[in-house]
């Protein structure tokens, strides 16, 4: 599943869906303090890592280094 990656400034996206309604998962948003546009180098993207492996599950295989 993909989800978009939002920005707003604040961390209004961490109890919110895409249409602002409340959302116990929310969606993954950028650091306040990441430059859009032009769009910079690095991004610091905040979310809830879920128990059902929907968001950011991917990253625990940078945990094994055979992967």
């Amino acid at each position: 599943m993909q989800h978009p990656v939002m920005y707003t400034g604040d961390d209004f996206y961490l109890d919110y869906d895409f249409d602002k309604n409340s959302s116990r998962s929310g969606l993954p948003y950028l650091d306040k303090r990441c430059t859009v546009e032009p769009l910079g180098t690095n991004a610091i993207i905040y979310g809830r890592h879920m128990r059902n492996k929907t968001m950011f599950a991917g990253l625990e295989q940078y945990q094994d280094e055979s992967r």
